[in-house]
């Protein structure tokens, strides 16, 4: 025993129960809260948190990192408050993280315009539309989702200009004469 709980005439002092009995008490609190299981801790934080999208975040207790670490932290003791509470500081930090790539990504893609000009969403648009027509709606989706930068549009805007002509600022009204590939990439010889 620590010396204030000792007495060298009579032993254990009388409030060294009554500290032992508060331990007792607050051990039990503190198990009280304790799920039988690791198994049976609700994945909720302890405040609604909401994603990027406006969504509140939600835990999955199938996702792995969730079944190793709930075990771990029922072995430690936890009770599901002080789960909850990791789980809405967790929440944030992640939230706070996909919140800073969206905008990193937003403020990519507003610098990559800046490069096209001025005109950028009609060049695009003119691009996307004469793709859409060589290869279809579902093609061109795929390419547009890969062109992150403005040099990759321009390099594909050039390629659809000679294929399909220089006038690629809209669709052709009336079906150019057919060419063969090598006089669309080459010219004629």
């Amino acid at each position: 025993l620590p010396d204030e709980f000792w007495d060298e005439t009579n032993g254990v002092k009388p409030e060294a129960f009554a500290r032992l009995a508060e331990l007792s008490a607050a051990e039990a609190a503190r198990r009280d809260g304790v799920p039988a299981a690791a198994t049976d801790y609700k994945l909720e934080p302890d405040e609604p948190v909401l994603g990027p999208d406006g969504q509140p975040v939600a835990f999955d207790a199938e996702d792995p990192l969730a079944q190793a670490i709930l075990p771990a932290l029922h072995e430690a003791g936890l009770s599901q408050a002080q789960v909850s509470k990791i789980l809405g500081a967790y929440a944030k930090a992640e939230v706070a993280g996909a919140t800073q790539a969206v905008e990193a990504a937003q403020a990519h893609v507003a610098a990559e315009q800046a490069k096209l000009g001025a005109n950028h969403t009609q060049r695009t648009a003119a691009v996307h539309g004469q793709v859409v027509g060589a290869l279809g709606a579902e093609k061109a989706e795929a390419l547009r989702a890969v062109m992150t930068n403005a040099a990759a549009f321009e390099a594909l805007e050039a390629l659809v200009s000679k294929l399909q002509g220089p006038a690629i600022s809209a669709v052709p009204h009336s079906p150019a004469p057919a060419r063969s590939v090598t006089e669309r990439l080459y010219g004629t010889a």
